[in-house]
């Protein structure tokens, strides 16, 4: 992996990280008081956005996973 893909890598992940946690804070926000059906949908919400990071990555860097991505992406979470 050259120096531009893990660049690129690495501001993909943090800026996933970002969408995540603001599209989490939101949805938490939106489906605060359907209790049951809550857990079907966080868990429908979270399984999506593994996907599309998932999927994000494998277009990227073809597939390859580093400590450091998870670390961006904990990172733009936060």
């Amino acid at each position: 992996m050259n120096l531009h893909v893990q660049f690129q890598t690495l501001v993909v992940s943090f800026m996933f990280g970002l969408f995540y946690g603001l599209g989490y804070g939101f949805f938490n926000r939106v489906f605060l008081k359907a209790k049951h059906l809550r857990y079907i949908l966080d868990a429908l919400f979270n399984i999506t956005w593994i996907s599309i990071y998932f999927y994000t990555m494998l277009y990227i860097n073809n597939g390859i996973f580093i400590l450091y991505h998870y670390v961006m992406l904990v990172l733009g979470v936060v």
